[in-house]
C-alpha cells in the first residue's frame, strides 16, 4: 500500500498552554498551501490503495471463475502415468464411484452402502458402476438422518410399506 511521503506534522495553535501570535497573511497563505499539498498527497495515497484493491478484486473474480471451471483428470488405468482426457466438473452425465463419493463428500464404502440399500440409483456398464448426475443432485438435496447398517431386505420392506 502506498504511503504518503514527507508528511510533516502541522504546528499546533498552542504551545505549553499559551497562544502563539497570529500569523500574517503571507504565513497563512503558506500554511494553506502546505495543507493543500498534504491533501493532494493523501488523495494520491488513497487512489493508489483503491487501484490495488481493484486489482485484488479482479484477481479474486478470476480465481472464482477458474475454480468454477476447474477440470478433473482421471488416472489412466494402464498405469503409464498419463491421465485420461479431462472433463469440466458438472458436464458429465455419469460419475464413477470414486468421483461420486468425492462429489458427495463421503467414502467409497459409504457410497457403496447407499447403492446397496437402493438409496442412490446407479447404472451398470460392463463391470463399472456409474451414478447419474441427477441422482447425485437429488440425493444431496435429501436428508439422510440415519446411516445404520440395515439389510437390503429391511430397506425394501420399509419402502414397500410407506
Amino acid at each position: 500500500m502506498a504511503r504518503a511521503r514527507n508528511l510533516q506534522p502541522l504546528t499546533p495553535a498552542t504551545h505549553d498552554g499559551r497562544d502563539l501570535p497570529k500569523a500574517g497573511a503571507g504565513e497563512a497563505l503558506a500554511i494553506a498551501q502546505q495543507l493543500q499539498h498534504k491533501i493532494e498527497e493523501i488523495r494520491r495515497a488513497v487512489d493508489d490503495s483503491l487501484n490495488q484493491l481493484t486489482e485484488i478484486a479482479k484477481m479474486l473474480t478470476w480465481a472464482r471463475q477458474a475454480e468454477s471451471q476447474r477440470v478433473e483428470t482421471q488416472p489412466s488405468l494402464a498405469g503409464d502415468g498419463k491421465d485420461k482426457e479431462t472433463v469440466p466438473i458438472g458436464s458429465k452425465l455419469l460419475y464413477s464411484r470414486r468421483e461420486a463419493a468425492a462429489v458427495l463428500s463421503v467414502s467409497i464404502r459409504t457410497l457403496d452402502q447407499f447403492i446397496y440399500l437402493k438409496e442412490l440409483p446407479c447404472r451398470r456398464m460392463g463391470g463399472r458402476v456409474l451414478i447419474p448426475r441427477p441422482a447425485l443432485e437429488a440425493f444431496a438435496r435429501r436428508d439422510h438422518p440415519t446411516a445404520d447398517r440395515r439389510s437390503r431386505k429391511e430397506a425394501d420392506h420399509d419402502r414397500s410399506h410407506t
